[in-house]
């Protein structure tokens, strides 16, 4: 199964990216590689391979949710960068 020039540019306008045309030949051989490779793995045989959703035995490494003490607004206020009327200033980040 080959992807035409016109299912990337769909993709390009749902990913909202532009593609130079000097470019779209190339990202098509690349898709159309990538297909390649996922129909060969699509044809191996794994009957005989169990089923696994996690190659770790942990099941849950976080610690437990217990409420403990708040920091004090002056501790707080000595750890921040910068503090302004109850609240840390940081950097904008929108214009």
């Amino acid at each position: 199964m080959a992807i035409q020039e016109t299912e990337i540019k769909h993709i390009a306008q749902l990913a909202r990216i532009h593609i130079k045309p000097c470019d779209m030949e190339k990202i098509r051989n690349d898709f159309n590689r990538m297909l390649g490779l996922i129909e060969t793995i699509c044809l191996c045989d794994t009957s005989g391979i169990e089923s696994s959703d996690s190659h770790s035995d942990h099941s849950n490494v976080l610690r437990p949710d217990i409420p403990g003490d708040s920091l004090c607004i002056e501790k707080i206020e000595s750890l921040a960068p910068e503090f302004s009327g109850g609240h840390i200033v940081v950097p904008s980040v929108l214009d």
